[in-house]
């Protein structure tokens, strides 16, 4: 009896001892983890500042997504700049959280606070450094251990992180350094004017370190399709902000001619409804990060061209419009009260456009001379309607329409706008 007491007594003081033994060493360490590593990556600091502060494509190179091909993500508050915020949801590898973006100082910096789930908190942040060709990054996280089991996690999260830490930036190396120079990013934005959902395009340079002009572009009357966008991505390659609208909205797109001529008429070119919705992407540029809101210009093909003459000629804001193959008849007049705010106009045209009459041109022409507009007309002997498009022939030939590609008018045209911008812009 005496020795099962003796030995209770032992059990107890074991039962006691280990939890006083594990608080007591848990006292004795670290109350913080903070990690650091770095590496050198043989590209722009832009390119690696793109992929380490647009959450949009931290999936593409993080350690712990590959941990879950079925990861759920999804972002909220604004595409980028602080509070810019990437949540997910996964499997027990990588959990639940959410990342939010704390503080952004482009080419230079990045920071963000990190939520695990239920599993606590913490802060990382990437600093870069470019010296020549090649960018260092280094990438800190820190967190402070709220209780003494987290001291004990912290210890199995210091090495399980260190390891991921490596792995991450080997990725991000990797496809950093495999990333064209000219690299740009690329965006679908839905925005809704008066209740009617509208899908516009947004194209912009990486590694911009402070707001450049952004440009509007206006697409044909087919609607806006990949033309216009390809159009918007040839701006952003030389170095603007550019964004494709949408004036039709809810997703229209013609395959006919008569679809395209109904959705033309039932927005026009002058009317209250066009101009709200080209407001409403004046807007979206104006608010972009790096698009300099006071630095605006819109282009238009087509019935677009008509578009940007008409905002052109009501005063709109705009720095300068070009119209590629636009209508010149029936553009709204020019009111005399507001010629001094007319931007400079750049108006190339085909000269065998059927659509265009001699007299609209000499109308034109001399509508702009009286009101003392700042204009270039340029008229491309030989050509056709929708001289731009790469595929105008087949539409011309389908639908039985003046519509022909020409690749020197087109490769002039595109050149004169590239002189026209910075002069109205700088």
């Amino acid at each position: 009896m005496e020795g099962d007491v003796k030995a209770f007594k032992i059990i107890i003081a074991f039962v006691i001892a280990v939890p006083v033994l594990f608080f007591a060493l848990g006292t004795l360490l670290p109350k913080q983890t903070q990690l650091q590593r770095s590496i050198d990556i043989n590209a722009p600091i832009g390119t690696v500042f793109h992929l380490v502060s647009d959450l949009r494509e931290f999936s593409r190179w993080d350690p712990w997504s590959k941990k879950d091909p079925n990861i759920r993500v999804r972002f909220s508050g604004p595409d980028l700049g602080v509070g810019s915020v990437r949540s997910w949801s996964g499997n027990s590898q990588v959990g639940s959280g959410s990342m939010t973006m704390t503080g952004y100082n482009p080419n230079a910096s990045a920071a963000m606070s990190i939520l695990f789930g239920q599993a606590g908190a913490g802060d990382a942040r990437y600093d870069l450094v470019e010296k020549g060709s090649t960018t260092t990054i280094t990438w800190s996280f820190h967190t402070v251990h709220q209780n003494i089991i987290a001291r004990y996690f912290g210890l199995a999260v210091e090495d399980m992180l260190s390891k991921d830490y490596e792995k991450g930036l080997a990725s991000l190396k990797a496809i950093a350094e495999s990333e064209p120079l000219d690299l740009i990013k690329t965006q679908d934005v839905s925005y809704k004017v008066d209740g009617t959902e509208l899908n516009g395009f947004l194209a912009y340079p990486v590694g911009l370190l402070d707001p450049v002009p952004g440009v509007l572009v206006v697409h044909e009357w087919w609607g806006h399709n990949d033309y216009a966008r390809e159009r918007a991505k040839m701006l952003a390659k030389e170095g603007y902000v550019a964004f494709a609208l949408d004036m039709y909205g809810d997703g229209k797109l013609a395959e006919h001619p008569q679809d395209a001529g109904k959705f033309m008429e039932q927005v026009g070119t002058k009317t209250a409804l066009a101009e709200a919705r080209f407001d409403a992407a004046v807007e979206i540029l104006q608010k972009n990060y790096f698009s300099d809101p006071n630095n605006i210009a819109a282009i238009g093909y087509c019935f677009g061209g008509a578009v940007v003459m008409n905002m052109a000629r009501m005063g709109k804001p705009l720095k300068g419009v070009a119209s590629f193959h636009g209508g010149l008849g029936g553009l709204v007049p020019i009111d005399s009260s507001r010629q001094s705010s007319i931007a400079p106009m750049l108006v190339l045209n085909g000269a065998e456009d059927p659509f265009v009459t001699a007299e609209q041109k000499q109308q034109f022409q001399q509508e702009m001379n009286v009101a003392g507009v700042t204009y270039e007309f340029v008229d491309y002997p030989g050509a056709l309607h929708s001289f731009t498009n790469p595929g105008a022939d087949a539409l011309g030939e389908k639908f039985e329409l003046p519509l022909k590609y020409d690749q020197q008018a087109d490769d002039d045209s595109w050149q004169k706008l590239k002189e026209f911008l910075p002069r109205v812009f700088f």
